[in-house]
């Protein structure tokens, strides 16, 4: 947290100041908090006091702010609003946030709050050192989001720990992630250090899930997932899907469709593919044609033989969760709070 009690600090700093108006001090989320916040803030104005739930982020995306929001539906105007806080926060996601109404800060000085008898807009301020984006760690570069993603929807994670993927030898992870053996150890101990992973009577298990699923998810969204881009098609027709017959061992259903199949809430207008193999089969039989602006995107499968698919022929829920949430479509941030609500939650907070 000293990282983003930093960036708290720098944009407090360089926050605008007017008579009357005080910013209070930054308290860390404790253990047993909300796992959704990184921490709160008091911002007081002629006396009266304003709380906010605050998320710290280094790097700002469309898909990122669309989770934060989704994570905080009522708001505004329930109490405590959402106050986002980062290194550097531009004018497109400005406006973004603006629009919604959530209160921000930066430190370059840019900001807006809406309180009353206050409001507070300022933007296009760039930083006079601006921070590098900081490299994640081992655990979430595109080897360690791989293995990662292995142990979340291992199906022994809770059901027998012994039995978990975690717990196996360093060569039968590699069996079934393709994570190099040379890695494993590093992003096991980036993993306990950043409080992922802690040992109990020799076996290791994971912890403070939640946490590790927002991780998980935005680093996945900018690390891993396009570098698995097989290229965008065009289909000629909407529901060209609902007539074609993945076979598992090739290819699976992800993003939209498979949320689809999952909660019945959806009706698709983008296609995801994972294709574990070629996917020219796929391709005569529903008649694709390259097109980069096409609604058919196909992607590698990046996981080894480790069985990820919980429904027949669809990716994991944690993937589906994901695909929406990178799509950046608000339609599509309902049916992940679906999703996750319905089949991430059990591993979240398992029984």
């Amino acid at each position: 947290m000293n990282k983003e009690a930093n960036i708290v600090r720098l944009a407090i700093d360089a926050a605008p100041k007017r008579p009357g108006l005080k910013y209070g001090r930054f308290r860390p989320a404790g253990a047993a908090e909300d796992r959704a916040i990184d921490g709160r803030l008091d911002i007081d104005y002629k006396g009266h006091s304003h709380a906010f739930a605050v998320r710290v982020k280094t790097h700002l995306h469309n898909a990122l702010i669309d989770r934060m929001l989704a994570d905080h539906p009522g708001l505004p105007p329930a109490a405590p609003r959402l106050l986002v806080i980062s290194d550097q926060i531009g004018a497109k996601h400005a406006a973004m946030l603006t629009q919604k109404g959530v209160a921000f800060l930066d430190t370059a000085g840019n900001a807006f709050l809406d309180l009353p008898g206050l409001y507070l807009s300022i933007t296009g301020r760039k930083s006079s050192t601006p921070a590098q984006r900081p490299r994640p760690g081992r655990a979430f570069q595109p080897s360690g989001l791989r293995l990662v993603f292995a142990c979340l929807t291992d199906p022994f994670l809770d059901r027998d720990p012994s039995k978990a993927i975690i717990n196996q030898t360093f060569r039968t992870i590699k069996q079934r992630t393709g994570v190099a053996v040379g890695s494993i150890g590093r992003i096991l101990d980036d993993l306990g250090d950043a409080g992922f992973v802690v040992v109990d009577d020799k076996m290791r298990l994971i912890v403070d899930r939640r946490r590790l699923v927002q991780k998980w998810t935005d680093n996945y969204i900018d690390r891993l997932m396009p570098k698995q881009d097989a290229g965008r098609y065009a289909a000629s027709g909407q529901d060209w899907w609902r007539d074609i017959h993945l076979d598992p061992a090739k290819q699976l259903w992800g993003g939209e469709v498979a949320a689809a199949r999952l909660t019945g809430f959806l009706k698709p207008q983008q296609v995801t593919v994972y294709a574990k193999s070629e996917a020219s089969n796929l391709i005569l039989d529903a008649r694709l044609r390259l097109d980069p602006d096409g609604d058919v995107q196909l992607l590698h499968a990046f996981w080894g033989d480790w069985p990820h698919a919980a429904h027949d022929d669809c990716v994991h829920p944690l993937l589906i969760y994901a695909d929406l949430l990178a799509s950046g479509i608000d339609r599509n941030m309902e049916t992940a709070r679906r999703v996750y609500d319905g089949y991430l939650h059990s591993i979240v907070e398992p029984d």
